[in-house]
């Protein structure tokens, strides 16, 4: 199939409360897999949420994982035999929350679960990633009881199995983590964003850190301004990677999607700003595009007025703009993960409203972001 006869829908999942959607993968099948957080189980707060539907995107199946307490979905991966990794958070009965690892069958049924995290720490997830070995990667952040923030990692073998434990961050700020990549030698390539304070006022940089396998740094580089710049996520690209955040512009008084380029040495090869003047875009993932370019997903909204469409930005090699749409409705609704799918269309999952009622959406555009109008 073509990506001009591709199919493409808008599909929303979830009850009559409040859903979060957070990462997608598409099966093997042409299916989806989707999973986030919902507190329509009827338990008693957030639990763990995973959607499967068909490549049209009619659900199959859907699963809520958790407890009585606020348990929630935030990274999913998809093995070779259809079996299916997520990573989350889980709230013990003592307030405390750790990162939580699940394995399930390919028909959604649990193998195993556990929990990572130090004592008197609260630890959120951010991403899952598998490593050349088979090994698994754990993202996330640990908050000190002081209120701050360190990016944490941990690396597990293949049945969730510690292997080491480590964290980062600058004593007294915070620091928030948002991607990992591993590298074709086996470094590890961290995203996310630095807290600290500039002129009496604190202020954001994003920061890129690559470590070699054991997480030991080989550089730290921040990047930013006099403004607040947000880490969102990072890719690999022949010798370098590409950044992905949201600088915050003070004097126009509006937030730009920003790319940057770095060579393998942490040295900066470009960057660029998308503006869009008189608007806020916030940045939330990227992924590579057949044609060598990259698209985008996160929100884009009028200043002041809290209602976020989600954002599709397709950008060539260099992150020059080729073209921009949008999804949405009057209430606040973020596109969370993009990638391009097998037929060279795109598929956004994201949180959306309807009638008041935050739901998962799973969007499926053609090649060019539009939806077939047959």
């Amino acid at each position: 199939m073509s990506p001009s006869q591709s199919t493409t829908f808008i599909k929303l999942f979830g009850g009559f409360n409040t859903e979060k959607a957070y990462a997608v993968e598409q099966t093997a099948d042409g299916g989806y897999v989707g999973i986030g957080s919902t507190n329509s189980s009827g338990k008693g707060g957030m639990d763990m949420y995973l959607i499967k539907t068909d490549k049209g995107g009619n659900i199959e199946w859907e699963k809520t994982i958790g407890e009585t307490l606020d348990d929630e979905g935030k990274a999913i991966h998809i093995l070779a035999d259809g079996s299916i990794l997520c990573l989350g958070d889980f709230t013990h009965e003592g307030g405390f929350t750790d990162l939580y690892l699940v394995k399930l069958s390919s028909a959604g049924e649990i193998v195993w679960t556990k929990t990572f995290g130090q004592p008197g720490r609260n630890e959120k997830a951010f991403d899952l990633k598998i490593t050349a070995t088979g090994d698994l990667l754990l993202i996330g952040n640990t908050l000190a009881t002081a209120g701050t923030t360190d990016m944490y990692l941990v690396k597990t073998d293949a049945n969730g199995t510690l292997l080491w434990q480590k964290d980062y961050g600058l004593t007294g700020l915070q620091d928030e983590i948002a991607a990992v990549r591993e590298t074709s030698e086996g470094n590890l390539l961290w995203c996310g964003t630095e807290f600290r304070e500039r002129t009496g006022k604190i202020s954001s940089d994003m920061r890129m850190i690559l470590t070699n396998a054991t997480g030991d740094v080989i550089w730290d580089k921040n990047v930013g301004r006099e403004n607040l710049d947000k880490g969102a996520d990072v890719l690999l690209k022949d010798t370098g990677f590409i950044g992905l955040g949201t600088t915050f512009h003070a004097q126009e008084a509006d937030a730009d999607i920003f790319l940057i380029s770095l060579f393998e040495s942490g040295n900066t090869r470009w960057e660029k700003a998308v503006l869009k003047p008189k608007t806020n875009e916030e940045a939330r993932s990227i992924a590579p595009t057949k044609d060598g370019g990259y698209i985008i997903t996160g929100s884009t909204s009028l200043p002041g007025t809290g209602n976020e469409d989600i954002l599709l930005l397709k950008v060539d090699g260099r992150g020059n703009e080729l073209w921009s749409k949008s999804f949405g409705g009057l209430l606040p609704d973020t596109g969370n993960q993009v990638k391009q799918t097998a037929d060279g269309g795109y598929i956004i999952f994201g949180t959306i409203y309807f009638e008041t009622n935050a739901m998962l959406c799973l969007i499926k555009t053609t090649a060019q972001g539009e939806l077939d109008r047959k």
